[in-house]
Protein backbone atom coordinates (compact mmCIF):
# COMPACT_ATOMS: atom_id res chain seq x y z
CA UNK A 1 0.00 0.00 0.00
CA UNK A 2 2.45 2.06 -0.09
CA UNK A 3 2.37 3.44 3.96
CA UNK A 4 -1.32 4.62 2.50
CA UNK A 5 -2.89 1.89 5.02
CA UNK A 6 -5.39 1.32 2.28
CA UNK A 7 -5.53 -1.88 0.43
CA UNK A 8 -4.28 -1.53 -3.42
CA UNK A 9 -7.17 0.19 -5.49
CA UNK A 10 -8.93 1.71 -2.69
CA UNK A 11 -8.32 4.86 -1.54
CA UNK A 12 -9.15 6.72 1.89
CA UNK A 13 -12.57 8.82 2.61
CA UNK A 14 -13.20 12.15 4.25
CA UNK A 15 -13.93 11.40 8.10
CA UNK A 16 -17.93 11.86 8.25
CA UNK A 17 -17.22 13.32 12.35
CA UNK A 18 -14.76 15.86 11.63
CA UNK A 19 -15.15 16.54 8.08
CA UNK A 20 -11.79 15.94 7.72
CA UNK A 21 -10.02 18.24 10.05
CA UNK A 22 -9.13 15.86 12.71
CA UNK A 23 -10.47 17.46 15.02
CA UNK A 24 -13.84 17.98 16.96
CA UNK A 25 -14.71 21.28 18.51
CA UNK A 26 -16.53 21.29 21.98
CA UNK A 27 -17.76 23.95 23.80
CA UNK A 28 -17.77 23.85 27.38
CA UNK A 29 -19.70 26.38 29.83
CA UNK A 30 -18.00 28.07 32.40
CA UNK A 31 -17.57 30.86 34.86
CA UNK A 32 -16.13 32.63 32.38
CA UNK A 33 -18.51 32.25 29.73
CA UNK A 34 -18.61 29.58 27.05
CA UNK A 35 -15.10 28.00 25.70
CA UNK A 36 -14.68 26.26 23.05
CA UNK A 37 -11.80 23.27 23.14
CA UNK A 38 -10.18 20.99 20.54
CA UNK A 39 -9.56 17.12 20.81
CA UNK A 40 -8.49 14.71 18.29
CA UNK A 41 -11.49 12.98 16.81
CA UNK A 42 -12.33 9.34 17.51
CA UNK A 43 -13.18 8.01 14.33
CA UNK A 44 -10.49 8.76 12.72
CA UNK A 45 -7.44 9.26 15.31
CA UNK A 46 -7.03 12.91 14.45
CA UNK A 47 -5.93 11.73 10.64
CA UNK A 48 -8.92 13.23 8.96
CA UNK A 49 -9.44 9.93 7.10
CA UNK A 50 -10.85 6.67 7.34
CA UNK A 51 -10.07 3.59 5.72
CA UNK A 52 -13.25 1.61 4.79
CA UNK A 53 -10.90 -1.35 3.14
CA UNK A 54 -7.53 -1.09 5.11
CA UNK A 55 -4.35 -3.22 3.41
CA UNK A 56 -3.98 -6.96 4.42
CA UNK A 57 -0.29 -6.87 4.25
CA UNK A 58 0.10 -4.37 6.93
CA UNK A 59 -3.62 -4.34 8.78
CA UNK A 60 -4.04 -0.53 8.25
CA UNK A 61 -1.10 0.31 9.74
CA UNK A 62 1.06 1.32 7.03
CA UNK A 63 3.79 -0.58 8.11
CA UNK A 64 5.01 -3.62 8.26
CA UNK A 65 7.81 -5.77 10.30
CA UNK A 66 10.82 -7.13 8.76
CA UNK A 67 14.95 -7.64 9.06
CA UNK A 68 17.81 -5.47 7.54
CA UNK A 69 21.48 -5.27 8.02
CA UNK A 70 22.77 -1.80 8.19
CA UNK A 71 26.37 -0.60 8.30
CA UNK A 72 27.58 0.63 11.72
CA UNK A 73 30.90 2.89 11.22
CA UNK A 74 32.06 2.90 14.33
CA UNK A 75 35.05 5.86 14.67
CA UNK A 76 38.56 4.87 16.47
CA UNK A 77 38.54 6.23 20.10
CA UNK A 78 34.95 4.92 20.86
CA UNK A 79 34.88 4.32 24.63
CA UNK A 80 32.66 1.14 26.27
CA UNK A 81 28.90 2.84 26.62
CA UNK A 82 29.13 5.26 24.03
CA UNK A 83 25.98 5.77 22.25
CA UNK A 84 25.90 6.30 17.98
CA UNK A 85 23.21 7.83 16.72
CA UNK A 86 21.63 6.27 12.95
CA UNK A 87 19.50 9.34 12.07
CA UNK A 88 15.99 8.40 9.76
CA UNK A 89 16.59 3.99 10.60
CA UNK A 90 14.44 2.94 13.07
CA UNK A 91 10.75 2.14 13.14
CA UNK A 92 8.85 3.81 10.81
CA UNK A 93 6.05 6.07 11.54
CA UNK A 94 1.92 5.22 11.19
CA UNK A 95 0.91 5.42 7.97
CA UNK A 96 4.21 6.39 6.11
CA UNK A 97 5.21 8.83 8.83
CA UNK A 98 8.76 9.73 9.60
CA UNK A 99 10.84 7.27 10.77
CA UNK A 100 12.67 7.02 13.92
CA UNK A 101 16.34 6.94 14.96
CA UNK A 102 18.21 3.82 15.90
CA UNK A 103 20.46 4.22 18.99
CA UNK A 104 23.52 1.64 19.52
CA UNK A 105 25.96 1.71 22.54
CA UNK A 106 29.17 0.61 22.15
CA UNK A 107 30.29 -2.27 24.47
CA UNK A 108 34.17 -2.47 23.97
CA UNK A 109 35.46 -6.35 24.85
CA UNK A 110 38.56 -6.38 26.61
CA UNK A 111 42.20 -7.21 25.67
CA UNK A 112 43.71 -10.21 27.26
CA UNK A 113 47.28 -7.93 27.20
CA UNK A 114 46.79 -4.37 26.56
CA UNK A 115 44.95 -2.59 29.50
CA UNK A 116 42.93 1.28 28.16
CA UNK A 117 43.27 3.93 30.42
CA UNK A 118 42.20 7.05 28.48
CA UNK A 119 43.48 7.06 25.22
CA UNK A 120 46.91 5.22 26.80
CA UNK A 121 46.98 1.93 26.69
CA UNK A 122 49.05 -0.22 29.50
CA UNK A 123 51.12 -3.72 29.15
CA UNK A 124 52.95 -5.45 30.77
CA UNK A 125 56.25 -6.98 29.68
CA UNK A 126 58.15 -9.83 31.77
CA UNK A 127 61.50 -10.23 30.49
CA UNK A 128 64.42 -13.04 31.44
CA UNK A 129 67.18 -11.73 34.36
CA UNK A 130 69.87 -11.52 31.92
CA UNK A 131 67.67 -9.24 29.37
CA UNK A 132 67.41 -7.33 32.67
CA UNK A 133 71.17 -6.83 33.26
CA UNK A 134 72.60 -6.38 29.70
CA UNK A 135 69.83 -4.90 28.08
CA UNK A 136 68.42 -5.72 24.57
CA UNK A 137 65.56 -4.93 22.12
CA UNK A 138 62.63 -6.96 21.79
CA UNK A 139 59.85 -7.34 19.31
CA UNK A 140 56.11 -6.84 20.58
CA UNK A 141 52.76 -7.37 19.06
CA UNK A 142 50.76 -4.14 19.11
CA UNK A 143 47.74 -3.58 17.17
CA UNK A 144 50.30 -1.40 14.89
CA UNK A 145 52.08 -4.40 14.44
CA UNK A 146 55.33 -5.58 15.08
CA UNK A 147 56.86 -2.47 17.36
CA UNK A 148 60.51 -2.37 18.96
CA UNK A 149 60.99 -2.31 23.12
CA UNK A 150 64.05 -1.08 23.93
CA UNK A 151 65.14 -2.64 27.33
CA UNK A 152 67.99 -0.70 28.93
CA UNK A 153 70.95 -2.49 30.75
CA UNK A 154 70.30 -2.50 34.54
CA UNK A 155 66.32 -2.26 34.02
CA UNK A 156 63.89 -3.27 37.17
CA UNK A 157 60.24 -4.40 37.52
CA UNK A 158 58.39 -1.58 37.54
CA UNK A 159 60.40 0.61 35.17
CA UNK A 160 58.18 1.93 32.50
CA UNK A 161 59.14 1.94 28.33
CA UNK A 162 56.99 4.86 26.65
CA UNK A 163 56.01 3.98 23.13
CA UNK A 164 54.73 7.56 22.00
CA UNK A 165 51.74 7.72 19.17
CA UNK A 166 51.08 3.62 19.85
CA UNK A 167 47.87 4.42 21.87
CA UNK A 168 44.35 4.74 21.02
CA UNK A 169 42.70 7.08 18.44
CA UNK A 170 41.78 10.80 19.82
CA UNK A 171 38.04 10.84 19.02
CA UNK A 172 37.01 14.04 19.05
CA UNK A 173 40.52 15.10 17.33
CA UNK A 174 44.11 13.67 15.52
CA UNK A 175 46.77 12.76 17.43
CA UNK A 176 46.55 9.15 19.59
CA UNK A 177 47.36 8.21 23.01
CA UNK A 178 50.74 6.48 24.34
CA UNK A 179 51.32 2.90 24.78
CA UNK A 180 53.19 2.54 28.48
CA UNK A 181 55.25 -0.73 28.60
CA UNK A 182 55.52 -1.77 32.49
CA UNK A 183 59.08 -4.02 32.84
CA UNK A 184 58.38 -7.05 34.90
CA UNK A 185 62.18 -9.37 35.42
CA UNK A 186 61.55 -13.10 35.82
CA UNK A 187 63.38 -14.51 38.38
CA UNK A 188 64.27 -18.27 37.69
CA UNK A 189 62.62 -20.67 39.78
CA UNK A 190 64.65 -23.64 38.90
CA UNK A 191 68.30 -23.53 37.46
CA UNK A 192 70.94 -26.30 36.95
CA UNK A 193 74.15 -27.37 38.91
CA UNK A 194 76.19 -24.98 35.97
CA UNK A 195 73.68 -22.35 36.52
CA UNK A 196 73.61 -22.75 40.52
CA UNK A 197 77.56 -21.78 40.32
CA UNK A 198 77.21 -19.10 37.92
CA UNK A 199 75.01 -17.42 40.51
CA UNK A 200 77.83 -17.83 43.20
CA UNK A 201 80.19 -16.64 41.53
CA UNK A 202 77.89 -13.49 40.70
CA UNK A 203 77.15 -13.20 44.47
CA UNK A 204 80.92 -13.61 44.90
CA UNK A 205 81.68 -10.55 42.85
CA UNK A 206 78.91 -8.66 44.23
CA UNK A 207 79.45 -8.95 47.88
CA UNK A 208 78.64 -5.07 48.30
CA UNK A 209 75.15 -5.12 46.96
CA UNK A 210 72.64 -5.02 50.17
CA UNK A 211 68.88 -5.85 50.52
CA UNK A 212 67.45 -2.91 52.51
CA UNK A 213 63.38 -1.52 51.93
CA UNK A 214 62.29 0.31 48.50
CA UNK A 215 60.70 3.58 48.79
CA UNK A 216 56.76 3.69 47.93
CA UNK A 217 56.97 4.87 44.28
CA UNK A 218 57.16 1.71 42.28
CA UNK A 219 55.43 -0.83 41.51
CA UNK A 220 52.10 0.20 39.20
CA UNK A 221 51.85 2.47 36.04
CA UNK A 222 50.93 5.58 37.88
CA UNK A 223 54.33 5.60 40.03
CA UNK A 224 56.41 3.55 38.22
CA UNK A 225 60.30 4.82 36.77
CA UNK A 226 60.45 6.01 32.97
CA UNK A 227 62.71 4.73 31.26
Amino acid sequence: CLGTTARPGTTAKVCDICRGSGQIQRQVRSLLGNVVTSAPCGSCRGYGQTIPDPCIDCRGQGRTRARRTLDLNIPGGVEHGLRLQLTGQGEVGFAGGPAGDIYVEISVRADEHFERDGDDLNATLEIPLHDAVLGTVIPIETFDGSQDVEIKAGSQSGDIVTLKGKGIKHLRHNGRGDLHIRIQVQTPSKIDAKEKELFKKLSELRKGDKAHLAKLNQGTFGRGRRR
